[in-house]
């Protein structure tokens, strides 16, 4: 443990389950989290190679790319990603592109929030890295939202998708494909989502 983070106890763990484990099922999919206080690689031992690293960048700008040297808020993120580049586990990002305050009973209703050029730098500074795993997650527009009350069982939830759907659609390509054109992206989903109203509706957005 060094000043609060505890990356390599984490990984003593880790690999000890995977010793465990491992031998008796060698076609398991392993994946360690990299997060909270144990984002950076474990010092003086290295995670199992079996393991996927799965890193989580909560608390970046969203602003900024991260991959901008104009953003010294990212430059933490960029040291993470950047070390993590340095191991043998094979990895990937889980983004928090969806975590806006609106999203409650108090919010400020639904939210667009123009996040595709910040996506697909995003995208092509992981593939740069050797980063092999995208993932983002969303709330679905016909999920059942009535736990917890129905706290988010409303429309600053459930329209949420709909509002942003150029983000998760770009991000998709991208995860196949880093070098497609962004403009060319939004275009495509608006010519077959809104059919004749595409150029009035790419203006309006």
């Amino acid at each position: 443990r060094t000043n609060g983070v505890v990356s390599t106890r984490f990984a003593i763990y880790k690999n000890e389950l995977a010793r465990r484990l491992v031998p008796d099922f060698p076609n398991a999919s392993l994946s360690a989290m990299a997060y909270q206080n144990f984002q950076m690689p474990p010092e003086g031992t290295a995670l199992d190679p079996h393991y996927t690293v799965i890193l989580c960048d909560h608390g970046r700008c969203y602003r900024h790319a991260l991959d901008d040297p104009a953003c010294p808020a990212n430059q933490w993120f960029r040291t993470l990603f950047e070390a993590w580049a340095g191991t043998e586990n094979p990895r990937g990002i889980f983004n928090y592109y969806d975590c806006f305050a609106a999203q409650d009973e108090k919010g400020a209703g639904i939210l667009a929030v123009p996040l595709d050029d910040i996506v697909a730098a995003d995208i092509r500074y992981m593939h740069r890295l050797g980063h092999s795993l995208w993932s983002l997650s969303t709330m679905p527009p016909d999920g059942d939202y009535r736990y917890a009350n129905g706290r988010y069982n409303i429309p600053q939830v459930t329209d949420y998708w709909r509002a942003n759907m150029h983000m998760h659609y770009i991000q998709a390509k991208l995860a196949w494909e880093p070098g497609l054109d962004v403009e060319a992206l939004r275009r495509d989903l608006d010519e077959k989502f809104y059919g004749p109203a595409a150029d009035a509706m790419n203006r309006y957005y």
